[in-house]
């Protein structure tokens, strides 16, 4: 937003210094349109810089997003496959103690 104010107000700069004064038009046209020109092209090179390093930043947060939801899809998985294995235990023992329970009783 600041970059398109500058703009603006360095064309309407530009633009009113020859309509203040008795310069001759051709002479201030390549004067001052060549620097005009080099503003601009500058402005321009700003902007897409601006606007590849903001695409950039996108595309990280994505990753970054799209790394998220992985893990967290991944813990998800992890603590059931915990809650599953912590049951299968749990099993096992109750399978040992009855076979304990029945060695003892013979």
């Amino acid at each position: 937003m600041r970059g398109a104010f500058s703009t603006i107000m360095f064309l309407a700069l530009g633009l009113a210094e020859p309509l203040a004064g008795d310069t001759d038009l051709p002479r201030y046209a390549i004067t001052q349109g060549g620097l005009l020109a080099c503003v601009l092209i500058v402005l321009w090179a700003y902007r897409k810089d601006a606007l590849g390093a903001l695409q950039a930043e996108r595309d990280k947060n994505a990753i970054l997003v799209g790394l998220v939801g992985d893990t967290r899809a991944a813990m998800v998985k992890h603590a059931d496959a915990f809650a599953a294995q912590a049951s299968s235990i749990e099993r096992l023992a109750r399978i040992v103690d009855r076979i304990d329970e029945r060695r003892e009783g013979r």
